[in-house]
């Protein structure tokens, strides 16, 4: 178990196999890699602090903080699909300066 009582889960989504403490922390064990505890935590579902920041360093840090999600730069005043999708972040930007203008979350 790690995160407050989660299963820990390997990058498949499988279940662990077993669970380590080591001095660095917690290390899930299994099928001949490890997985730190980092990957237990809470994933992140929005980035407000990228507000006024520059396209492309915005997509590059949710990128770096969610690699398993999408990210899809499209104009503020783009037309776009109502639907949710958990493994997309849509980041808006002012085509005028290429800066963010709206929150980038998932969905």
């Amino acid at each position: 178990m790690c995160c407050e009582g989660q299963p820990a889960k390997l990058p498949d989504g499988q279940p662990a196999l077993h669970m380590a403490r080591s001095s660095r922390g917690h290390h899930v064990h299994g099928l001949g890699f490890s997985v730190s505890a980092r990957m237990c935590e809470a994933a992140k579902s929005s980035w407000p602090e990228l507000l006024r920041v520059k396209a492309e360093a915005a997509k590059h840090k949710i990128m770096r903080d969610r690699p398993d999600v999408q990210v899809i730069v499209v104009p503020a005043d783009s037309m776009v699909t109502a639907d949710v999708n958990t493994k997309r972040v849509r980041v808006f930007i002012n085509t005028s300066n290429n800066k963010v203008v709206k929150v980038p979350k998932i969905g």
